[in-house]
């Protein structure tokens, strides 16, 4: 056991004991299909409800010219009807059994949920997503008010400090790239998008082998398994799912990272640094330490009630670590170019990054405790390979040593030196 694991046991984190190192650790198994979908299955006896999360390597970081927000509006259709069943059917046969049916669209994925539904009816309801996700009905009389629907959306969330933050901080860093459009779309792009476009993405993205099922309820991983076999089996479409197109222009020379203060609104002041892709080696959980370490450092120099918070928001295509607080804070400022300094020449102090662990796992406890929550980081993580992240999370950052988070923040933080705070 590693010293930063030690530690987090010493401390007696609640985490540790659901997602770190025992026999109570949920069994998860997979199966690739022969259409090429991953089914992940995870077996939590005594569960009331089973969970079901449907991953698609599909997000807007896909979309081309002419695309913008496509992936956003299919997530909405997605619910309209299908050939042989009718708008409104795909809900209420959730409801049945149960559940309720939730969408979402991120950068590099867009998923399809239900965060319970009562066991018996897990065939049922695999049946059901297995065919809206198939074979939406793309009807351009569908679109007009759906387009409005998130045009309403759109305006609602206008005021939305948080997105407004991570899509200005992500427009920053990748500037050139999908990746750096707004998620939702805007209203200019909402209101272009054709039904054309919206198809040719379904069409391009929306393939088995692009697809991950994670299901998470008390049936054995073999039971949960051939339901999803069952049920999704028969998806036929298969294009050529490449990557490339989301991954080629996302990760710009890292020595062009930015530390440019960036003032959103009048509440919040942001700063930026890109990141390497989260799927790629150790860098998601070196992320997270770091995030966490910010965290502590702008709290501590500003303890008052309008908290400073840090962010590593991650994509299988590049990510950012983002530091927000009140504008014109020097005290904060300065808190953080000085921890980003002595990461960079001296690494973290004794304790800082068992203590920086212990805040993060603190955090994962409602992905480690319900269905709904293991199924979405399980299926999120499996989609780009790593499905066992989500279980073992207390391992790996136990795993990190002081020298990572010193060449990470040598790399990636200070690679434009520690300029100084220009409020």
């Amino acid at each position: 056991m590693g010293p930063v694991l030690a530690s987090i046991c010493a401390a007696g984190s609640l985490a540790l004991c659901l997602i770190g190192p025992g026999s109570g650790r949920p069994q998860l198994e997979s199966r690739t299909l022969p259409n090429g979908l991953r089914a992940v299955a995870v077996h939590m006896p005594g569960a009331p409800l089973t969970a079901i999360d449907v991953w698609i390597r599909a997000g807007s970081a896909y979309e081309r010219p002419g695309e913008r927000g496509a992936a956003h509006v299919l997530e909405h259709l997605l619910f309209r009807g299908t050939p042989t069943r009718r708008a409104g059917e795909i809900d209420a046969a959730i409801e049945r059994c149960g559940g309720i049916l939730n969408a979402g669209t991120l950068r590099d994925a867009a998923h399809v949920w239900t965060p319970g539904v009562f066991p018996a009816d897990l065939p049922e309801v695999l049946e059901t997503l297995a065919d809206a996700v198939q074979n939406p009905r793309l009807d351009e009389r569908d679109l007009t008010p759906e387009r409005r629907i998130i045009l309403d959306e759109l305006a609602r969330r206008a005021h939305e400090t948080s997105r407004i933050q991570l899509d200005t901080a992500f427009a920053q860093a990748y500037p050139d790239a999908p990746i750096g459009w707004p998620i939702l779309g805007d209203s200019a792009s909402i209101s272009a998008v054709s039904r054309a476009a919206v198809a040719a993405f379904h069409a391009r993205r929306y393939a088995p082998a692009a697809c991950v099922v994670a299901v998470a309820g008390p049936w054995t991983c073999a039971e949960s398994l051939d339901a999803i076999a069952r049920a999704f089996g028969r998806w036929t479409s298969a294009p050529a799912v490449s990557d490339a197109e989301a991954a080629d222009t996302a990760m710009p020379d890292p020595r062009a990272a930015s530390f440019r203060p960036i003032v959103v609104g009048s509440a919040r002041q942001i700063r930026v640094w890109r990141i390497p892709p989260a799927m790629q080696g150790r860098n998601a959980d070196v992320a997270l330490l770091l995030a966490a370490l910010m965290e502590a450092t702008m709290e501590e120099a500003d303890p008052g009630p309008d908290r400073p918070t840090a962010e590593a928001a991650d994509s299988a295509f590049g990510g950012l670590l983002m530091a927000s607080y009140p504008p014109g804070n020097r005290a904060v400022g300065t808190a953080l170019e000085a921890l980003i300094g002595r990461l960079a020449q001296d690494g973290p102090r004794s304790g800082e990054v068992a203590a920086a662990a212990r805040r993060v796992l603190g955090r994962q406890y409602y992905a480690a405790e319900t269905p709904e929550g293991i199924a979405r980081e399980v299926g999120r993580w499996a989609l780009y390979g790593d499905m066992a992240r989500p279980l073992n999370l207390a391992d790996r950052l136990g795993a990190i040593t002081d020298s990572e988070i010193q060449q990470f923040a040598q790399t990636w933080l200070a690679v434009n030196g520690n300029p100084k705070h220009t409020p």
